[in-house]
């Protein structure tokens, strides 16, 4: 007996015709609430979910991100189920929900149908009953403040315990379901409290004793006992012999003694229309009935009122309240699903023909930035060779025999400076050459065409700063030739020297000191020339 308000009450209310004792209008009384919901098979994620068998926090998550769902992780444990006519925690079974509705399929020895046939047999049926949103919810929680406000990052409700009241409106559905639909065939019976309106699953394979169909013309082959007899070999092994009318009357009367005739007989098997008819008007009036016996036997002990019947509704009215199954459901969810993934497609179809064409715009870019380096790498080839030519040339007068003539002018001023030029313009020509051969090496690599940019500024200006080297090399080459002319003793006489090394216009002479010697007169002769050529290479320099 429940434990809230006591079951005659609301009986009392229904006589009591007093203006003070009216009851509330009927849109505004609490409701019971049954549905079926056929199908041809139980997925095992439905029953997963039924038993919450694996569900995690984060699947309760992701149950709400659907804006139709309300699950409440921190009313989870408040959920139970019925085994037996006993009160247990959800999902605690050892075998799950979908195993145990193969295991009763297997037992009839039914064979599954393909997908899509037409005559396939509905194989399940959930049934789900309930109440008026707030008269469920009395009755599951009574008096405590539950937070039902969707909330999927902040859990509050932990502290919330379910009524004994509760317990007791599922076992009495629980008796219900059991005379109804025959205990044997309900393989789970689960309470959920963590949604928006507590309600209960039944989960139903229908079957019942059925005669069995097909031909049953013939006879059998019995033992003297009058027991059937089986094949002990062969293909048929364990199968009862039986042979056709014809094959009996062909036997001699001595044999016909060992067959009795063939009679049909009872089977258990599934059968919806036992439960809810076969035809439109007859499942109408077994879920008519289906809904006075549910609140004769439990919804008027609780204080509910019958459902509305959907034949008494408007048309439009009734399109609100139909009830849909879940294969409707699922398909509903599918098409959504559909449409959801064509969107995605399609928005990925775009990013890639955008991606392509940046991807054409940049092979272009690369195709580009290769020729420009092809043509700078030659520019510096070309150079790099200038050079070398000048090296050559400087070489020759580095190694003049005659240290006598130029041994401290050549070390001093041109061979040490030249040293100094021509390694730098090498190191430099190296270092762009090996940043030349780094850059190809990454346009190999696609997307990594930034370290051409990086470099871009420093190549174009390589080819005019070697031109500027190149030429205060040649400037040096020169100078160090006329000196090493006039050091090679070229000029007879002092006269010729001093013309050569003097500080004026080409043939005027330097003047002699009284006290210098020929020999004296000639080395501050070529010295002279050589600070004349230093200081008219000098002004080049700038790179």
């Amino acid at each position: 007996m429940p434990r809230g308000k006591p079951h005659w009450i609301p009986l009392l209310q229904r006589l009591n015709t007093s203006s003070k004792c009216k009851i509330k209008k009927e849109k505004d009384m609490a409701k019971n609430v049954a549905h079926a919901g056929k199908s041809r098979g139980l997925s095992s994620g439905n029953a997963n979910e039924n038993e919450r068998r694996g569900w995690t926090e984060e699947s309760y998550r992701r149950k709400n991100e659907d804006s139709k769902n309300q699950y409440d992780f921190s009313r989870r444990h408040l959920n139970f189920e019925i085994i037996d006519g006993k009160v247990c925690p959800l999902g605690k079974q050892k075998a799950s929900l979908y195993s145990r509705y193969l295991n009763i399929l297997k037992s009839l020895d039914f064979k599954e149908y393909k997908d899509g046939a037409s005559n396939a047999q509905n194989t399940y049926v959930e049934l789900i009953l309930s109440g008026s949103r707030d008269r469920i919810r009395q009755i599951a929680f009574g008096d405590q403040q539950v937070d039902f406000e969707k909330n999927p990052q902040v859990w509050k409700n932990w502290n919330i315990t379910r009524s004994q009241d509760i317990e007791q409106w599922a076992l009495d559905s629980y008796n219900f379901a059991c005379e109804r639909f025959g205990k044997e065939n309900i393989i789970g019976f689960e309470v959920h409290l963590d949604e928006s309106s507590p309600h209960i699953h039944v989960n139903i394979v229908p079957t019942a004793t059925m005669k069995q169909r097909g031909n049953v013309s013939g006879y059998h082959k019995v033992d003297a006992d009058g027991n059937p007899v089986a094949y002990t070999k062969g293909k048929h092994i364990g199968e009862v012999i039986k042979i056709s009318e014809s094959k009996y009357q062909a036997l001699s009367d001595e044999k016909k003694k060992e067959y009795r005739p063939n009679v049909r007989g009872t089977v258990r098997t599934i059968s919806y229309s036992t439960f809810f008819g076969s035809k439109k008007e007859e499942r109408s009036q077994k879920m008519t009935e289906l809904h006075d016996k549910y609140y004769q036997s439990v919804g008027f002990r609780w204080g509910f009122e019958r459902g509305d019947r959907l034949i008494d509704l408007p048309d439009d009215e009734r399109k609100k309240r139909k009830h849909k199954s879940k294969e409707e459901l699922e398909n509903e969810r599918l098409a959504k699903e559909n449409k959801r993934l064509v969107a995605e497609n399609k928005q990925l179809a775009d990013e890639k023909m955008k991606t392509k064409e940046e991807i054409t715009r940049y092979n272009q870019t690369l195709s580009q930035q290769r020729m420009q380096m092809a043509s700078n790498r030659d520019e510096l080839s070309r150079q790099r060779d200038k050079l070398l030519s000048g090296r050559d040339a400087l070489e020759r007068f580095k190694n003049l025999k005659d240290k006598t003539e130029i041994r401290w002018l050549a070390q001093r001023s041109i061979l040490s400076y030249f040293d100094k030029a021509y390694t730098s313009v090498t190191t430099t020509i190296s270092e762009a050459l090996h940043v030349i051969d780094k850059v190809e090496e990454k346009l190999g690599v696609e997307r990594e065409y930034w370290t051409l940019e990086r470099y871009k500024g420093n190549l174009e200006d390589l080819p005019l700063w070697t031109e500027k080297l190149l030429d205060e090399v040649v400037a040096l080459y020169n100078a160090g030739s006329n000196i090493g002319n006039s050091a090679g003793g070229r000029w007879d006489s002092p006269a010729a020297v001093s013309t050569a090394g003097g500080v004026g216009t080409v043939g005027s002479p330097l003047p002699r000191k009284p006290d210098e010697d020929n020999e004296d007169f000639m080395d501050r002769c070529v010295a002279m020339k050589c600070m004349k050529a230093k200081k008219s290479t000098g002004s080049k320099r700038g790179i």
